[in-house]
């Protein structure tokens, strides 16, 4: 009953869907242009993610600006003065791009070993690289062997540098994210009232009209930077690396994959569609109806708030494919009914059409429904958010086809369809040949192939190298690669360590227990959210331990801590420890700029 209102209402009134179709593609295709692109961290956690929620935590409470990371091998030794004086005008260079807080190079840091001197000498006259009458040899040994720079600052064999360009704070983004995420943590506690719901709506959108403003300035920073690093790389290799700046470029490579693989399907099924139909109306019929699917599944996906990922990048491909498998069943079934029936009027060969082929469609959506819904049944964000968009997708390409194939060929006249692909086709006959003829054969094939298939299963890792999303031929492989081998990482992982409360005789224990450390005890309350908390024996050791398992580990390259200052200073001390005071010491009287590379990151 429906199938034939329908049908009917397709044929009489297919100037009017084609209409309805056109404003629809137009309307969806003005917000589609509003599709985001995001490529951050966020992307692949849900919201009551509790490692996400620790995430922010950290960020909100240590010192932990976005960075980009230049590394630099020289042609020359990199201490000669040509060297010193490239990277002296590199930063320069940087420091001009709008965006930019500050830059951190060899010639910046404190040299703590260069000679080696007692902290309190050490806090009054802080030496660096461009002080009077420095010691190359001693700058070089301690950049190779100190815990704060091997490794780090610079390589190993000393021929690559790590130059550290800090980005601006953005307050606005900080304000805005603080302000969403207070709602998300209150609704996980408890349910939103009316007036938090509308507040909370209104904190979302706020932050991602903002987020979306703000990745073309990223963007343009970022291709700043590159320009910038151009003129050097004639005195010596240089590579970008960072976080943002692989974000960056994988929003770009997103995009790529998007405007490629869908181009290049269309492509192809345009070249496969003439060679196998021969016919113009079956090529543009086919490809009209997927832009049209396409387009409108966009913009709903914008209208819904979803983001593009890199995991949902191909969700063009795909639906490209579905609709395109739905026209071309149409299609053919249609050739078909006409080769049975040539004295039907083209009403009545779209008629029978449309009848032979609406179930079996409507099984193959429901089917692909089925699929694409199992993977929104998982904890990982995109590829929920790649469930939705396909179901979606899958959902509008038969709508789609369903309404624009009738509709159009009813526009167009009846016409006997070219057949010269069909009949010389043979590959079904050569198939049903060998299935008539080989049957067994066929079967103890299937099997030899399921069981190298589950072979083959138990021999599958899962494996997540972010460097292996790449190719090698990339800048950004390169740079990911220096940087892992040569300078520490790229990708950084934030361990926090919590002391449990002491309780009040351990508290009176140790603030009585040492007559050195009175007077610092005296002056500095034990409040965890002060810096001097932490300058105890007790957390210090434990920080230690945590920081030497760490640098045991052969997959982490350069471990920072609180604990790599300790190091420096049992080489300061000759094999002895800081102790509380001296480290107070350093934490108030070392200038500040020295204050953020050595002590802020950590406490």
């Amino acid at each position: 009953m429906f199938l034939q209102q329908y049908i009917d209402f397709v044929t009489r009134y297919f100037k009017a869907v084609l209409f309805f179709v056109a404003i629809a593609t137009a309307v969806f295709g003005y917000y589609a242009q509003h599709l985001s692109i995001d490529a951050s961290a966020e992307t692949l956690l849900l919201e009551n993610d509790k490692d996400l929620k620790l995430t922010r935590e950290v960020h909100g409470r240590y010192i932990s600006p976005d960075y980009l990371v230049v590394a630099f091998s020289p042609k020359e030794y990199m201490l000669s003065d040509a060297t010193l004086s490239t990277i002296k005008s590199l930063k320069e260079s940087l420091l001009g791009i709008k965006g930019v807080e500050s830059i951190t190079t060899l010639l910046d840091v404190p040299l703590l070993e260069s000679p080696p001197m007692a902290i309190s000498e050490v806090v009054k006259n802080v030496r660096t690289l461009s002080s009077p009458d420095i010691d190359k040899t001693m700058v070089q040994k301690e950049l190779t062997t100190s815990p704060l720079y091997a490794k780090n600052l610079v390589s190993s064999d000393f021929k690559t540098t790590a130059i550290l360009v800090n980005l601006k704070d953005d307050e606005t983004f900080t304000k805005l994210l603080k302000e969403r995420n207070n709602f998300i943590e209150l609704q996980q506690k408890r349910e939103l009232n009316k007036e938090e719901k509308q507040q909370f709506e209104i904190a979302k959108k706020a932050f991602k009209e903002y987020s979306n403003s703000t990745r073309d300035d990223v963007h343009s920073l970022i291709e700043n930077v590159r320009s910038s690093l151009d003129p050097f790389r004639s005195d010596g290799e240089i590579f970008l690396g960072g976080v943002m700046m692989i974000a960056d470029d994988m929003i770009g490579f997103v995009k790529s994959d998007i405007a490629i693989y869908g181009t290049a399907i269309l492509l192809i099924m345009v070249g496969m569609l003439w060679v196998i139909f021969r016919q113009i109306r079956f090529v543009v019929l086919p490809i009209l109806v997927s832009i049209c699917a396409v387009v409108i599944t966009t913009g709903i996906n914008a209208l819904l708030g979803l983001e593009v990922t890199v995991v949902s990048s191909n969700y063009v491909a795909m639906q490209l494919i579905t609709t395109l498998s739905l026209v071309i069943h149409l299609i053919v079934s249609y050739r078909e009914e006409y080769a049975l029936y040539p004295h039907f009027s083209q009403k009545e060969l779209i008629e029978v059409t449309l009848k032979r082929m609406s179930v079996p469609s409507v099984f193959i959506i429901l089917t692909s429904v089925a699929g694409f819904g199992s993977l929104m049944t998982c904890d990982i964000l995109p590829i929920i958010d790649l469930g939705t968009m396909m179901n979606i997708g899958v959902t509008v390409s038969l709508i789609a086809a369903y309404l624009l194939f009738p509709a159009m060929m009813m526009l167009f006249p009846k016409k006997e369809p070219v057949l010269t692909f069909d009949k010389a086709f043979t590959l079904n006959t050569i198939f049903a040949q060998i299935v008539e003829h080989h049957g067994k054969k066929i079967v103890a094939m299937v099997v030899l192939i399921l069981g190298f298939s589950l072979f083959g299963v138990t021999k599958l890792i899962v494996e997540n190298s972010f460097i292996n999303y790449f190719k090698e031929s990339t800048e950004i492989y390169k740079g990911m690669q220096k940087i892992d081998n040569n300078l520490g990482g790229t990708t950084p992982l934030e361990i926090v360590v919590k002391f449990p409360e002491a309780k009040p005789q351990e508290a009176q224990k140790t603030t009585h227990g040492s007559d050195e450390l009175d007077s610092f005890a005296d002056e500095f309350a034990e409040d965890e959210n002060d810096a001097q908390y932490w300058f105890t024996a007790q957390k210090m050791e434990t920080i230690l331990r945590v920081h030497d398992y760490l640098e045991s580990l052969s997959e982490i390259g350069n471990v920072s801590s609180l604990g790599t200052l300790s190091k420096v200073g049992r080489i300061l001390k000759e094999g002895k420890d800081f102790d509380g005071v001296e480290l107070a010491l350093m934490y108030n009287e070392l200038p500040q700029q020295f204050k953020k590379i050595l002590l802020s990151p950590y406490v």
